[in-house]
């Protein structure tokens, strides 16, 4: 199985503006900037705060969580705040989709063996206390939006849907959108491999989910990526030929 290569400092664009530091920089940044503007320390959402350790209490004193009164936040400040919260989460969904390829590739290269794991899936139900369900879910993301690397050659092979995953790793969608797109866009090319769709409209397909993805919230997704498909297999899922040839042995 080709390894994927979801080493720390991948960069989806190439250009390293995206690399695993500087999203722990971003996190770390917005982290203390929403703490310090719901404390009234004086930073405002979105504002870049460099020392994000200094002053900062997440503590529960005084009955609030995080000691964060939102309260004396203003209607607009609240709904910024949360907004900020959601970007928080979404980069932190890419980095660990990130760290669980890198995990799929040492679990598969043995490293974890010790352990007695029987594989990635239960490596990350053991040592991250998730659900199988959402570890496979991470799983095939990482696998769709990651570059894989050949285990015999090292050779490095672009991400399967690069397009997603430019938006995923910038924090632009969530896991959840991210994972309704990945699975319309393999409908689309399972269409185009069987020759139903041309390349051209495959690339048209794609754009339109990963730019739907950035806007729509996921039942609105679902419902645009229901009828896309709809609209290019009113058939559903006939047997291609290929299909058919298969079953005859």
């Amino acid at each position: 199985m080709d390894k994927l290569a979801g080493r720390p400092g991948f960069s989806v664009s190439g250009s390293g503006d995206f690399r695993v530091g500087e999203h722990v920089r971003q996190l770390l940044n917005l982290a203390g900037a929403l703490v310090r503007s719901a404390s009234g320390v004086g930073a405002v959402s979105g504002v870049v705060v460099e020392d994000v350790t200094a002053g900062v209490g997440f503590s529960a004193g005084g009955g609030l969580p995080f000691g964060v009164d939102l309260g004396a936040l203003s209607d607009r400040e609240c709904l910024g705040w949360a907004q900020d919260l959601e970007r928080l989460a979404k980069i932190g969904q890419a980095m660990a989709v990130q760290v669980v390829a890198e995990l799929v590739q040492r679990t598969e290269a043995g490293r974890y063996a010790v352990t007695g794991v029987r594989g990635p899936v239960d490596l990350l139900v053991q040592s991250l206390q998730v659900s199988a369900a959402e570890a496979h879910r991470r799983v095939r993301l990482a696998e769709a939006v990651l570059p894989v690397r050949d285990p015999l050659c090292g050779v490095l092979s672009p991400a399967r849907q690069h397009v997603l995953g430019e938006v995923f790793f910038r924090g632009e969608v969530s896991q959840e959108q991210a994972l309704l797109v990945s699975g319309f866009v393999d409908e689309a090319a399972r269409l185009a491999a069987n020759g139903r769709i041309d390349q051209d409209c495959f690339v048209d397909v794609e754009t339109t989910l990963v730019e739907a993805g950035q806007g729509e919230d996921p039942d609105c997704l679902r419902r645009i990526g229901n009828r896309i498909m709809s609209h290019l297999d009113p058939d559903g899922q006939k047997p291609s030929h290929a299909d058919l040839v298969a079953k005859q042995g």
